[in-house]
């Protein structure tokens, strides 16, 4: 009993839990399960205030967050609040919102590498704000839709705009906007870019009486100031020139080469990103032979069906070995210096892809023999060919806005089972040790027969002189 209380201790300590909610997982431990539940009743529920650094840090006030509870709707105790966001987000200028969305994604993204820790991600902003809608509470956030409806509604006296949209991203979810009053949503059917304020997850009424919808619900200043082109793709008909698997950039295609990167560099990034992931989405349906892999090979559908990326929008993650800096040459487009990078995906093996932008982290290493994580988004040129050891070898072109420089992923420590496991195993090894010592050392006594010392021979020794 004593090495199996030690044993238990232990493992608590090195999964950072305790020993009553070790207790209550146990089978038939009805003591336990009466504590650690009386315990969680004390806990906030899920969709409560957020803590005090997140709502520093979010543009909602606190009094609002902390009315706000996920899986809710929009109607009843929810309308005061959302009215309230309505009112607080509409004077926000929409510049500052995209700017600060841009760097909650990156904040959320880290987040998530951190916890995949060697593994590398890639940021579903739809996904995430479904699975963790507390990381994003209050906080500016950017998604590209296609609008499906829109309807006027009163939230507590307060005029409001409920337009629904479908993610580009994940087409058969749906995300919601509150907007004001006073503004028109554009047509249904239209792709817009949606940057709002997070609120919650919000449940909405479907035709289906007895079911509701959950979606993620953002409170935005306007649509019409949002609908943008940042992520429109190139015109395909364009790409009737370009020949794939030809050596370099041809004359006839220099032309286009220049407007594609141009148009990369002047693109919304998180709007990009999410046109990539969108492209992703309907490469799963139209290939189904790799419809079930995780992640999606993007490297290995560009080479076998170049045609269905041309001018459409790409993310590649890798490691760069050769990086380029060289003036961009005679252009239209105002193009003075582009980087050249030569990447190496998770699923390319030993083939690179090329990446060219106009731009790049300032810390990115140049040289032939380099080895940097990096990361991109930009459009599907063509399938490049080019010289390598007196053969020619081709390549799927990127051509980007930015080349990004990620930070070294952390080597995964082992999982936490295995600590406990081991820390059990160490434990009771530890407790039979010492029971075994102990029993031996006390047989040893019984197994003595000698009499007890005896010490009468010297007791008038220590009788004072007289």
């Amino acid at each position: 009993m004593i090495v199996c209380y030690a044993a238990v201790v232990t493992v608590a300590v090195f999964t950072g839990g305790d020993f009553e909610s070790l207790v209550r997982e146990r089978p038939g431990a009805s003591a336990g399960v009466a504590i650690a539940d009386a315990r969680d009743a004390k806990r906030p529920a899920a969709a409560s205030a957020p803590s005090e650094p997140e709502q520093a840090n979010a543009l909602l006030p606190a009094r609002i967050l902390s009315q706000l509870a996920d899986r809710t709707g929009l109607t009843g105790d929810a309308a005061g609040p959302l009215a309230r966001a309505v009112e607080h987000v509409a004077p926000l200028p929409i510049a500052e919102l995209r700017e600060a969305a841009q760097t909650h994604a990156a904040s959320r993204l880290g987040a998530l590498q951190a916890v995949e820790g060697a593994r590398r991600v890639e940021l579903s902003t739809y996904g995430d704000l479904m699975r963790f809608p507390q990381a994003s509470r209050g906080r500016p956030v950017s998604l590209v839709g296609v609008i499906r409806s829109s309807e006027s509604m009163t939230l507590d006296g307060t005029e409001a705009l409920l337009v629904r949209c479908a993610p580009v991203e994940n087409p058969t979810g749906m995300a919601a906007v509150l907007l004001p009053a006073v503004k028109a949503a554009p047509p249904v059917g239209t792709r817009i870019s949606l940057t709002g304020v997070f609120a919650k997850l919000v449940e909405l009424p479907t035709d289906d009486e007895q079911e509701a919808e959950v979606a993620p619900l953002f409170i935005a200043p306007s649509l019409s100031a949002q609908s943008s082109n940042a992520d429109a793709s190139p015109d395909r008909s364009h790409w009737s020139d370009v020949r794939h698997r030809t050596l370099g950039v041809r004359d006839v295609e220099k032309r286009l080469y220049y407007q594609v990167l141009k148009l990369a560099a002047d693109a919304d990034v998180p709007v990009l990103q999410a046109a990539a992931r969108g492209q992703v989405a309907e490469r799963r349906r139209e290939a189904p032979a790799l419809r079930k892999r995780e992640p999606f090979p993007v490297f290995v559908d560009l080479f076998k069906n170049p045609s269905a990326y041309e001018g459409k929008a790409v993310t590649l993650k890798g490691y760069a070995r050769e990086i380029r800096k060289y003036p961009a040459g005679t252009n239209a487009e105002g193009l003075e210096t582009l980087y050249e990078a030569w990447v190496y995906t998770d699923d390319s093996q030993s083939n690179p892809a090329v990446i060219v932008a106009s731009s790049a982290s300032p810390d990115l290493p140049i040289g032939d023999d380099v080895q940097v994580p990096i990361e991109a988004t930009g459009y599907f040129f063509k399938i490049y060919g080019y010289r390598a050891h007196d053969t020619t070898r081709v390549a799927p072109m990127i051509l980007a806005g930015r080349i990004e420089r990620l930070p070294e992923p952390v080597p995964a420590g082992p999982p936490g089972w295995l600590l406990a496991t081991l820390a059990a195993l160490f434990s009771a090894l530890f407790g039979w040790l010492l029971m075994s010592y102990l029993g031996t050392r006390k047989r040893r006594v019984w197994q003595t027969g000698d009499a007890p010392p005896d010490f009468s021979v010297v007791q008038g020794k220590d009788q004072p002189e007289r």
